[in-house]
């Protein structure tokens, strides 16, 4: 989601500095919480041999799998359940799988992000309501032994490192919101074009949407944007 928002700000160069300084922090905490996935603890063994890039061809093969096991559903026609199918890989696999072409630890980053998506938005219901357990315990067994193959994660290091995560996260959400403050407060009633930059560059916000069920089980939808705090001073900024 912070890519797609630091991407849809990319196509706007005239953009008012309290603005900038924002997406930049943004940029800033996006990286942070990238940096903080991927780092080793000292002593850890790092294997980037035969072995790695076995368990690296089977990660590849498990998200490849589930995308199109998604891509199926998507297509059915009238099926209820094909909605729910088309959200849950949007929310998995914005850019599709361009992700799996990183280099090792990037590609693990980027998986453990997801992975930690399913588990805080409960969508590991969602993969139950479309039929799909069996693709979510290949990618968790996949990408643990991924981890632990590159000397990424090991049992006693797991929650230091969650820690760490969280820290970056909370950073992240942090800046992600001072962003859309800022963003926000440069709409005029007065002036109907910066209604229509405001909405451009919130887009993504507002695209982003957790997978939806009629079901007991459904996962819960996704928080909304912020809204700027008309008493603050970041509800007030200037053009």
């Amino acid at each position: 989601m912070a890519r797609s928002v630091l991407a849809a700000a990319e196509e706007h160069s005239a953009l008012p500095e309290a603005v900038r300084e924002t997406r930049d922090d943004l940029s800033a905490a996006l990286d942070g919480l990238v940096e903080a996935a991927m780092q080793k603890l000292p002593g850890a063994a790092v294997d980037h041999g035969p072995r790695a890039k076995d368990v690296d061809t089977r990660l590849d093969a498990a998200w490849s799998g589930t995308y199109n096991w998604l891509a199926g559903w998507a297509r059915l026609p009238n099926e209820p359940k094909a909605k729910i199918a088309a959200e849950l890989r949007e929310r998995l696999f914005p850019e599709g799988l361009r992700f799996t072409q990183l280099r090792y630890p990037q590609q693990w980053a980027e998986s453990n992000t997801r992975l930690s998506l399913i588990d805080q938005d409960e969508l590991d219901k969602t993969f139950e309501t479309l039929g799909g357990r069996s693709f979510l315990d290949a990618l968790r067994e996949t990408h643990k032994a991924y981890g632990e193959v590159l000397g990424i994660t090991k049992p006693q290091e797991e929650e230091v490192r969650a820690t760490r995560i969280r820290d970056a996260l909370s950073r992240l959400s942090d800046a992600l919101r001072a962003y859309v403050l800022q963003v926000s407060a440069m709409e005029r009633k007065s002036d109907p074009n910066s209604s229509k930059l405001v909405e451009q560059l919130l887009k993504p916000l507002a695209n982003w949407q957790s997978p939806t069920t009629s079901s007991p089980s459904a996962p819960k939808p996704a928080a909304e944007a912020p809204k700027p705090d008309p008493d603050s001073q970041a509800g007030h900024g200037t053009c």
